[in-house]
């Protein structure tokens, strides 16, 4: 038997099976980013009623699991602000007969500040990198569903009733929801100097319980809902087009 002819018959097959190197940048799998999305609005921020900028703080880990396909955890945080100008039936004393009753008052939010919502996120996805390029470079496309465990701060007292010129409480003044989101991502990403990743692209996003919170809003006008269910209708709204389109440019670098 021609023990140089099996040998080279193998080495033949083992190197047509395989890649040329191991998935990623120089055999580097993993991407560590920091990433802000950024869109002007005209909703409330966390500091004016009247509209900004609202930002998203996202910390990403990518993970190289094929030539052109990341997988992608991310940690997000952000911070914006509720308009609470609608009228309210808050609680006020009673001056006649003593005890209390329900006036339409309105939240008097000190220096111009609205309420506050705030919002931690967990995100899971995919990054597909187009036909020309190999994952972690080039143009890509990621999908993503979101986690959203959110926060709505506000001062309870804060309440004024110009038609009775009285003060009133509202609610406990914190209230805490849960929602999700799916989101869409046109990106691309560079590599400097053989370590350092830039990151840039537009995200849309939609999340499921804005729609609840519209069809829940004329329930909210008359009165028939809790004080819970009438915020949650408004934070669900809000993130909804907090999260409708976005920017995004970020930095990070290759781990391993």
């Amino acid at each position: 038997m021609n023990y140089k002819v099996i040998i080279t018959a193998v080495s033949i097959v083992v190197s047509l099976s395989c890649f040329s190197q191991v998935p990623g940048y120089m055999g580097k799998r993993c991407v560590i980013l920091y990433d802000n999305y950024f869109s002007p609005t005209f909703a409330a921020t966390a500091q004016n009623k009247e509209g900004g900028i609202n930002t998203t703080h996202c910390l990403n880990m990518d993970y190289v699991i094929k030539q052109r396909t990341n997988f992608c955890l991310s940690g997000q945080y952000f911070k914006t602000g509720v308009i609470g100008d609608e009228s309210y039936y808050v609680e006020v004393p009673n001056t006649n007969g003593g005890g209390v009753e329900n006036v339409s008052a309105t939240y008097m939010s000190p220096e111009n500040v609205p309420m506050q919502l705030q919002s931690y996120n967990l995100g899971i996805g995919f990054k597909f990198f187009g036909r020309a390029y190999v994952a972690p470079v080039g143009k890509y496309q990621k999908l993503e569903l979101l986690l959203l465990f959110s926060r709505l701060t506000y001062k309870k007292d804060a309440f004024y009733s110009y038609g009775y010129g009285k003060s009133g409480t509202y609610g406990t003044g914190d209230y805490s929801y849960n929602n999700f989101a799916f989101t869409y991502t046109l990106g691309r990403q560079h590599i400097l100097f053989d370590k350092i990743v830039i990151d840039m692209g537009t995200r849309v996003g939609f999340a499921v319980g804005g729609l609840v919170g519209q069809l829940d809003a004329s329930n909210d006008y008359y009165g028939s809902s809790t004080i819970e269910e009438d915020f949650k209708s408004q934070v669900a709204f809000r993130i909804l087009r907090h999260q409708l389109i976005n920017f995004h440019i970020g930095i990070g670098f290759l781990a391993f």
